[in-house]
């Protein structure tokens, strides 16, 4: 091989374009949502929480969109490789700086004193409708 048919990281970002730096901090300042579960250490669940937090402190040190392709790995515990993919848009890479506060608990799967019906946020209303009870958070396979 030639040294020419090398290219370098420079070649390789040619065809990237600078992203919008307030898009991508409004975009990761909105509320992100996770599934907490811990389990205790004789492996009975301990903390089921739907758990919201908002980052801060966020600072854009780089962020470029270019062309991108999407490759899932199939895995037995999450089947999201068997979802069909009809077109992929683009992608989008940015390094930040950011801060993690604590979050707040949006539903506690374990509490006793948790109500099965909505409450009146429509985050509630999702949770009510779509998340198993804690007693089947709690069963074991």
């Amino acid at each position: 091989m030639e040294l020419s048919e090398y290219t370098t990281d420079r070649d390789t970002h040619a065809d990237s374009t600078p992203s919008d730096t307030a898009a991508i901090v409004k975009k990761m300042s909105r509320t992100q949502v996770n599934l907490k579960l811990i389990p205790n250490a004789d492996g009975t669940l301990g903390i089921a929480q739907l758990v919201a937090y908002n980052l801060t402190k966020i600072t854009v040190k780089g962020a470029w969109t270019r062309p991108a392709r999407l490759h899932l790995v199939p895995h037995v515990n999450a089947p999201v490789a068997d979802l069909p993919v009809k077109k992929v848009l683009g992608g989008s890479h940015f390094v930040l700086d950011l801060t993690l506060p604590y979050g707040r608990v949006l539903y506690d799967y374990l509490d006793a004193g948790a109500s099965s019906h909505a409450s009146n946020d429509i985050t509630g209303m999702i949770v009510a409708d779509r998340a198993p009870a804690a007693s089947s958070v709690l069963e074991s396979p």
